[in-house]
């Protein structure tokens, strides 16, 4: 019992320890493989695409047309709440002003290049191929849009995406 046994016991510890943290390493790797796999597979399943188009500018108000292209349903308003969001920046009297808006009006729905349209409540959504035309309008006491002063519109879904547009409000 000299030094043999203890370079021996030395050897297996190491090998032991290599061993372990081999069978860790693979564990870890495998997760984090199967949890990207899983939230991508997820993210493709929710996806939408949106495109705002057709605005139109007045002092206090926003008409515009939300288009969904992609493969998801955009809920809009359900038991009076509304799913999405509008945000509108623009330059006034005041400087550049922003103001998020919650409670919106839907005019109608479209379906895309055709002449059918649905009314509220029975069809607060936008599926595939469908258009939504919105009225947005500034909070009381906001100063009006002045005329030919640029206009930032964002328009957010529950899943997170987002349409931008930009405008100038015409005299």
């Amino acid at each position: 019992m000299g030094i043999s046994t203890t370079v021996a016991t030395a050897i297996v510890f190491i090998g032991l320890v290599t061993f372990v943290s081999s069978i860790l390493s693979l564990l870890f790797n495998t997760t984090y493989l199967l949890m990207e796999i899983y939230s991508n597979a997820n993210y493709d399943v929710v996806r939408t695409r949106i495109e705002i188009s057709d605005v139109t500018v007045s002092n206090d108000s926003i008409v515009m047309l939300i288009k969904n292209l992609g493969p998801g349903v955009i809920h809009l308003v359900n038991y009076g709440y509304s799913w999405c969001s509008i945000v509108i920046s623009y330059n006034s009297s005041l400087g550049w002003v922003t103001y998020l808006i919650d409670n919106y009006v839907v005019n109608n729905i479209t379906v895309l290049n055709t002449n059918v349209s649905y009314s509220l409540p029975e069809h607060s959504f936008i599926n595939p191929g469908e258009g939504a035309w919105i009225t947005a309008r500034i909070p009381e006491g906001a100063p009006e849009i002045m005329s030919n002063s640029p206009v930032v519109i964002v328009f957010s879904t529950r899943f997170g995406e987002v349409a931008m547009y930009e405008v100038a409000r015409n005299a």
